[in-house]
């Protein structure tokens, strides 16, 4: 069993952080979205599950559907499904995708897969459970 402490997590804008991810079964991602800030109309491969942990986003799917969810909100789309999201408060938001990765993913056809979250996200720190959130670590190397 591996458990986190979302009140506690060190997420910085622009800097998602892997919690976890198991090829074949779900990754999740928390990232802070500060006020005003976009992740821009997108699709990902998998089912898209956000859940507000702390501040307020309007979500878009589809031009006719906006809603506004606030902290404790659960929010899900489905694979292919184009969608937006905007922080009117500055948001602490976890990301789950599943299956990880989804069917017609890049990396499923060698490409990196990088983080679906976003336009160019930079890279994610991954960060075994119960370490320090404030302690920047390495990417797990192969081999």
């Amino acid at each position: 069993m591996e458990t986190w402490d979302l009140t506690t997590l060190d997420v910085r804008p622009h800097q998602p952080v892997v919690l976890q991810s198991d090829e074949g079964a779900a990754r999740v991602v928390a990232l802070a979205l500060p006020a005003g800030e976009e992740l821009q109309d997108h699709e990902v491969h998998e089912h898209a599950w956000l859940h507000v942990h702390r501040g307020a986003v309007e979500v878009v799917a589809r031009a006719d559907e906006q809603r506004r969810v606030g902290a404790g909100g659960l929010v899900h789309w489905r694979p292919g499904e184009r969608h937006a999201v905007r922080a009117v408060e500055d948001a602490l938001l976890v990301l789950l995708l599943a299956p990880w990765p989804g069917p017609g993913h890049p990396s499923l056809r060698g490409a990196d897969p990088g983080i679906p979250v976003g336009q160019a996200e930079p890279e994610a720190v991954r960060r075994p459970p119960g370490a320090p959130a404030t302690t920047p670590l390495d990417p797990p190397s192969a081999g």
